[in-house]
């Protein structure tokens, strides 16, 4: 039978009884209040595995042997034992009765029929409209539709407990525990849900969603933390309003241009701590050539102090090489944080043809230019050292020693004058 049939049948059977009774978690006592032939219903009912017991023994064998044309007399007392299956067709006095259901927080069931105990009953199949089911069913879907979005957000799931977990600033378990109490509270859900799925801004939303579920649910135990957050979920829905206010609030393009300018100084700083060590190291060479040429030995070759000279100035040639290497490397990184700091604010909205970003950004990439070709005209220039040594040590002409040429007449004179 199809749970429409179901329904129509338990329909055609609660009309003939009195108010049905619920003495068990799935057991409806029902009463006649008139002779019919009621049999016939309860064995279309049997197909749908909801059986039922009578009072009578003598009815109760007529209804185990399916004699469908007798009628049971008024007064007669029918229990019913219902299904109570997520999976197929699940039959409930009230919500209360719905939550008891293992598993029927984290999904709804495929079909349920609410049969009240003053009422006709009520069929609901999934993803059907949920206009006409009384006000806590409502709530019960969108407590599932809550759970379900935890459980698309979390960082892990346990699917033996069905447990979830956030983490983050403080480790977060919540647990699918929730009673008829919690779901009394105004739901806000697809307020929440509206704020997740946006695709605004999506992954800063991820980020207030789980800071600020952290922030309500921090220090309650895992067994209360979805009942409080079904509670609290107006506050919570408002906290993740006021969470995305804030942030939008400081990334403005004002706020950020002067972010922007901000990296482009301190990035400039940079740029100039190192062009100031060129230039400095740039200083060394002429002195390097000046002080090694003076005191080499002109002509003489590899003479002891020309050794000197000449091992100290490649060693200052191979310490400026090094030196070189590590500035290489470091007008890279320069180079790749000014690039990626222009992505970044492009990523955040920012457009990278404003002119003072254009230009900030510009200037940057061209001093580290300037300053690469620097760096190699430096480690250039610091091989001149050596070769003006080796030059003046092989090929320059001795220097002669100075003498005093002394006259006789000069000598004569300084003697007599002793």
């Amino acid at each position: 039978m199809t749970p429409n049939e179901i329904a129509q049948t338990l329909t055609q059977l609660t009309a003939c009884c009195s108010a049905p009774e619920w003495t068990g978690q799935n057991v409806v006592s029902l009463r006649t209040t008139k002779a019919f032939r009621a049999i016939e219903l309860l064995v279309k009912l049997k197909a749908a595995e909801i059986y039922a017991t009578i009072e009578s023994d003598n009815l109760q064998r007529r209804l185990d042997r399916e004699e469908s044309k007798d009628s049971i007399p008024e007064g007669t007392q029918i229990n019913l034992q219902v299904p109570q299956n997520l999976n197929s067709l699940a039959i409930v006095e009230d919500v209360e009765g719905l939550l008891a259901i293992h598993g029927a927080i984290t999904r709804e069931p495929t079909a349920y029929i609410i049969l009240p105990s003053n009422g006709i009953p009520i069929l609901h199949l999934k993803d059907d409209s949920l206009e006409k089911l009384p006000q806590d069913f409502r709530n019960y879907h969108q407590t599932v539709e809550l759970w379900n979005l935890l459980a698309s957000k979390c960082h892990h799931f346990d699917a033996s407990g069905e447990n979830i977990l956030f983490f983050g600033i403080r480790r977060l378990e919540i647990r699918p525990i929730a009673g008829i109490k919690d779901l009394k509270s105004q739901m806000n859900v697809a307020e929440i849900k509206g704020f997740c799925l946006s695709s605004d801004n999506e992954e800063i939303r991820n980020d207030i969603f789980v800071a600020e579920l952290s922030e309500l649910l921090k220090d309650i135990s895992p067994s209360i933390a979805f009942r409080t957050l079904l509670r609290q979920n107006s506050k919570f829905a408002r906290r993740l309003k006021e969470g995305l206010a804030i942030y939008l609030s400081t990334k403005t393009p004002v706020k950020l241009l002067e972010e922007a300018r901000s990296s482009s100084l301190s990035l400039y700083e940079k740029i100039e701590k190192l062009v100031t060590g060129l230039e400095l190291k740039s200083l060394a060479i002429p002195a390097a050539i000046l002080l090694g040429v003076k005191d080499v030995e002109k002509g003489l070759g590899f003479t002891p102090i020309n050794n000197i000279l000449l091992g100290s100035t490649a060693l200052f040639a191979t310490t400026m090489v090094l030196v070189h290497i590590s500035q290489l490397a470091m007008i890279e990184a320069l180079k790749s944080s000014v690039e990626r700091c222009q992505r970044d604010f492009s990523d955040r909205g920012l457009d990278t043809k404003n002119p003072d970003l254009e230009v900030s950004f510009e200037t940057l990439i061209k001093r580290l230019s300037v300053a690469k070709k620097g760096s190699w005209i430096v480690v250039t220039l610091s091989f001149f050292p050596v070769i003006a040594i080796w030059i003046s040590m092989n090929y320059a002409k001795p220097s002669t020693p100075k003498t005093t040429k002394i006259t006789f007449e000069k000598l004569y004179s300084n003697n007599i004058n002793y």
